[in-house]
């Protein structure tokens, strides 16, 4: 009959020295490998043409005129960020919301007929 304990296995301990040898390996093996590139535009790559923001027009200095993307009525609003309003009111905002919603699960149920 075998009496197995769980108990945990205990750790080897190390001398400072060793440790600070092994820290000075790392450090070592990590000065002469190259980081790996994965951020920026890789050199070779072709970017695509520039397309500025679409920006409204300013009459005045404080205030812009825009055209609603729901309503198509131009309405003014006073610049107070830099993000540019693309609605004419909150109610405009949440029709075209639910209108694109709709669209989506048009779209969905058109594919999933299809296969």
């Amino acid at each position: 009959m075998t009496n197995k304990t769980n108990t945990p296995k205990k750790k080897e301990k190390i001398s400072l020295e060793e440790s600070a040898a092994s820290v000075l390996r790392t450090i070592e093996v990590s000065k002469y490998s190259k980081p790996e590139e994965t951020r920026g535009v890789k050199p070779g790559t072709k970017r695509g043409p520039y397309q500025p923001r679409d920006k409204g027009v300013i009459k005045d200095k404080n205030f812009i005129t825009a055209k609603c993307k729901q309503c198509r009525q131009e309405f003014r609003y006073k610049r107070d960020s830099k993000r540019l309003r693309e609605y004419c009111s909150d109610a405009c905002r949440q029709k075209h919301y639910r209108m694109t919603l709709k669209q989506k699960h048009l779209e969905k149920q058109q594919n999933w007929q299809a296969d």
